[in-house]
């Protein structure tokens, strides 16, 4: 069922009472706006993947940090955690280390990292992806809203005039005819389907009983007075209806039907058509058979004794010869129906207070391939055989009776839900018939709320079509199922208990015209026609009862996010986001507090190395900015400012590290400057830089490099000073004598 013409989803926030306050705060987009935010929260997620992995980074780089001398992996390793912007690039860097450090350093220390990058680029990954349907857990649940919303009535003030009454037939006919269609694949079919998935739910639970009480007096029921057929369903008026409310506001429905067949021994006349008699009721010689089961208001005709007399349904026998197929006539009274009314039961049929429909089945000409003992679809008189071209002998039998006759009773009743879930909890009306039920729902003794009373109402104006009278009438024999397996007059096998499917498919046709008639209200009523007209609300609670219908989403095109998914995805992000800005300087802070005012007296100009301050330095110095600057310092390259800040910089101005004369075999920062000479010596090179002048403060470097293809390579470092001249002389040596230059 698609929803009408003028109907449309709510978009806003709005509370699934199914959920409660808390999780089902709901938030309902249109598909574009839903999908910008989908979009909005998946770069969000990846935003927070980054920060963390920050975090991340810190806290590892920190834990790491080390006093003391370490080999160059380690210092590799804090260097990428402390640089690395994403854990796809620094897995990529732990595998490149894994690598080149194999022969020096164990796999082991780098191939924990990459999986570990690379597990929460994945985890990450997939958080992003899905972080849109974590948001929309709220489902697939809408509210409906139109500016129809409103009951159907009948024009000129409810006066069944006949405009109103052709008004009222069409409208009850294709009403029933579409629950009928929606029954059939939704309550017996796969409830999966596309014309299922508009519903608050697909279809409403039913349950059986197959040995109930005989419901009639003087052993009216077949077989025994036990075995009557009950169908019960419960119904939560916000589960099952789709009236969104929060549990005190609810009301439960129950729906109680008991059916059973008739006798019809003492209960029919056979009578013969003469020429005598007034009636439009067959031609002369034939055969009529009257069912007497109370009085039927204006079918009163004289027979052949000059009486009246009345019947609550005739037969004239000609139909079974005239092939017609199957043929249904309903009858209807109100629980306690008084004399006047269309039809009065007999006094042993309304004995339970319950709304009562008669029901007469006739099967004209019908031939059943084989013997049913179905008690309404009795068939066992041999009608006729024919013998096949093969030999085969091929039977048929003919029904039992002319007319087979089924009596359900309905009886409703409402209950005021509680916040518990038990019965013995809730206050419930009696089980009676419906002009009862509207009595008791109004009665202020069971104290229903205004919003319960509201959905009362909704349901009361629709229950009325929902007995398995309204299920039959005027539909004649496509209110049967056995119809579905009729070829022509032929009748293929049915089961023995065919009855109860056909009662089973009246309750449940029932059922989905409760569902279709509660939410037509929300929507704006279909089949509106001459002689009708839609009422629209005009107090409090049923303007508010147009704003609270729930539909399941179809091809409307919105999306629905969970306003807890949604708040929970922002403020830990944002948390992260915000614990990433300020983690670094809060901890910076509390490492130079610390150490007790710093390196020597608050700052990091003495050399002593306090608690903490060996790991505030080590991030500083690893940081890529301050590793170039200590390179090209260490180069003699330019002047730098910001030693301990996040980024040093240069004089203004200042030009350093062109690339002329530098070795490409070996590239090196730095060219040879002024004073800087190669001394040759025993077939090998002695570079000697000096810087500064004679006797004043300077730098004199010496690098002796000798010849020797395997080289045994040893170092040493001297230092002496004399003449306010610092000499630094680094060197290598083979085997062959080494010979400095002493500057």
């Amino acid at each position: 069922m698609s929803t009408q013409a003028g109907a449309h989803v709510y978009t806003g926030p709005w509370i699934n009472w199914s959920h409660g306050l808390v999780l089902g705060s709901t938030i309902t987009l249109s598909s574009t706006s839903g999908s910008l935010f989908t979009s909005f929260l998946a770069a969000f997620v990846t935003v927070v993947g980054a920060q963390l992995w920050k975090i991340l980074m810190f806290v590892i780089h920190q834990s790491r940090a080390s006093r003391g001398p370490q080999d160059g992996l380690h210092h590799q390793h804090q260097v990428l955690f402390r640089n690395s912007q994403n854990p796809g690039s620094a897995a990529w860097t732990f595998l490149q280390q894994a690598y080149h450090w194999r022969n020096r350093a164990s796999v082991f220390r780098s191939l924990p990292w990459a999986l570990f990058c690379l597990s929460y680029l994945s985890i990450f990954g997939l958080v992003s992806v899905f972080s849109g349907e974590i948001a929309k857990s709220a489902g697939n649940n809408r509210l409906i809203r139109s500016a129809n919303c409103g009951y159907w009535r009948l024009a000129g003030n409810g006066q069944l005039n006949n405009t109103a009454l052709q008004a009222f037939n069409a409208k009850n006919l294709n009403d029933t005819t579409t629950a009928a269609s929606y029954a059939r694949e939704c309550y017996s079919g796969d409830s999966n389907s596309l014309q299922c998935g508009t519903m608050a739910a697909p279809s409403i639970p039913w349950t059986t009983n197959r040995n109930a009480t005989c419901p009639f007096g003087d052993s009216m029921c077949i077989w025994s007075d036990t075995s009557a057929f009950q169908i019960n369903a419960t119904i939560d008026s916000h589960a099952l209806l789709g009236i969104n409310a929060p549990k005190h506001d609810r009301i439960i429905y129950k729906k109680v039907s008991t059916c059973a067949p008739l006798h019809t021994k003492g209960y029919a006349q056979v009578l013969n058509v003469t020429a005598t008699e007034n009636t439009d009721l067959g031609k002369e010689g034939d055969t009529i058979v009257e069912y007497y089961y109370g009085k039927l208001l204006g079918t009163y005709y004289k027979t052949k004794d000059n009486v009246l007399s009345n019947y609550s349904y005739v037969y004239n026998t000609h139909a079974s010869m005239d092939g017609v197929g199957y043929m249904t006539t309903a009858l209807f009274a109100n629980a306690n129906s008084t004399p006047g009314e269309s039809w009065t039961p007999l006094p042993a049929m309304n004995k339970s207070r319950a709304d009562i429909t008669l029901l007469f089945l006739s099967m004209n000409g019908i031939r059943f391939s084989r013997p049913s003992d179905d008690p309404v679809f009795s068939a066992h008189l041999e009608g006729g055989s024919i013998t096949t071209t093969d030999g085969e002998k091929v039977s048929w039998y003919d029904p039992d009776h002319y007319v087979s006759v089924c009596n359900p009773i309905q009886k409703p009743s409402s209950s005021s839900s509680s916040d518990s879930d038990e019965e013995e909890d809730m206050l419930c009306t009696p089980l009676v018939g419906s002009t009862d039920f509207l009595h008791y729902a109004t009665d202020a003794t069971y104290s229903f709320t205004p919003l319960q009373q509201g959905a009362i109402d909704r349901i009361s104006a629709i229950a009325q079509f929902t007995n398995i009278y309204s299920a039959v009438n005027m539909r004649g024999a496509s209110a049967l199922r056995a119809q579905e397996t009729l070829n022509d007059l032929d009748q293929a096998p049915l089961p023995n208990n065919q009855w109860t499917v056909e009662v089973t498919n009246w309750f449940t046709t029932g059922l989905a015209r409760l569902q279709r008639g509660v939410l037509e209200y929300a929507t704006g009523p279909l089949n509106v026609g001459e002689g009708s007209y839609v009422w629209q609300p005009g107090n409090k609670v049923h303007r508010k009862m147009c704003r609270n219908q729930i539909v399941k989403a179809g091809a409307e095109g919105t999306i629905s996010f969970g306003v807890l998914g949604v708040a929970i995805i922002l403020a830990v992000g944002g948390g992260i986001i915000l614990i990433s800005l300020i983690l670094e300087p809060i901890v910076g802070f509390i490492q130079m507090r610390r150490n007790h005012g710093g390196l020597g007296g608050g700052g990091f100009g003495s050399g002593v190395m306090g608690k903490g301050m060996y790991k505030r330095l080590n991030w500083i110095l690893d940081d890529k900015f301050q590793l170039q600057r200590m390179v090209f310092e260490e180069a003699g390259m330019g002047e730098w400012d910001g030693a301990l800040s996040s980024v040093p910089v240069s004089r203004k101005g200042e030009r350093f590290g062109g690339w002329e004369g530098v070795d490409p075999t070996r590239p090196r920062l730095g060219r040879r400057g002024e004073g800087e000479e190669d001394i040759v010596e025993g077939g090998g090179r002695v570079v000697a830089r000096g810087k500064g002048g004679e006797g004043g403060g300077g730098v004199v470097e010496e690098i002796g490099l000798m010849d020797g293809e395997n080289e045994e390579r040893g170092g040493g470092r001297g230092e002496k000073v004399g003449g306010g001249v610092e000499v630094r002389e680094r060197y290598t040596a083979s085997n062959t004598h080494v010979s400095r230059t002493p500057y």
